[in-house]
């Protein structure tokens, strides 16, 4: 299989995720200060990160995918069930303790009812909005995946700025 690009012969080739990773650099950086001021002193400690990309890698960079909203990276269905036995265990030690404070008459269990439906409602919707947003994110990543695959069999010309993929003339 020959690596020379197809748009104008030349040899000046590389992979295109080689150009991007030798075009992108990552920083790190900390430090601790101290300072004597009179009777007293002070102490700063801070810490800096960061990418440099060359305009090249920046233009060759593979495609992103989008981060989780999961914040356990579990299944969705999975985090929309644990909020919404949270909820349910919130709203009844809830209406424990409203019954344990005396407040047991009717406004009060009435109360705590309402309560009660209007939490689980909210975290229904709530749970219902994460599901769907994690069911766009991973539809998004599959493909993602694909262009992924696809990106990593190209190459460059340095000579034209031709990218281009082996053997498909």
């Amino acid at each position: 299989m020959s690596y020379d690009c197809p748009n104008c012969q030349s040899s000046q080739t590389q992979k295109v995720s080689a150009v991007y990773e030798n075009g992108t650099g990552r920083t790190s950086s900390s430090g601790v200060g101290v300072a004597f001021i009179g009777d007293g002193f002070g102490l700063g400690v801070g810490g800096s990160s960061g990418v440099s990309q060359t305009h090249l890698a920046s233009k060759l960079s593979p495609p992103a995918k989008l981060l989780s909203s999961n914040p356990f990276d579990r299944s969705t269905d999975d985090a929309s069930f644990f909020c919404f036995v949270g909820i349910g265990i919130f709203s009844m030690m809830i209406m424990g303790s409203l019954t344990l404070l005396g407040m047991c008459g009717a406004d009060g269990i009435l109360g705590s009812m309402i309560f009660l439906a209007l939490s689980c409602g909210g975290m229904y919707f709530c749970c219902t909005k994460l599901n769907k947003r994690q069911k766009t994110i991973q539809a998004h990543n599959k493909q993602v995946d694909i262009l992924i695959d696809e990106w990593q069999k190209q190459w460059y010309c340095h000579r034209c700025g031709n990218v281009f993929v082996p053997g498909n003339n």
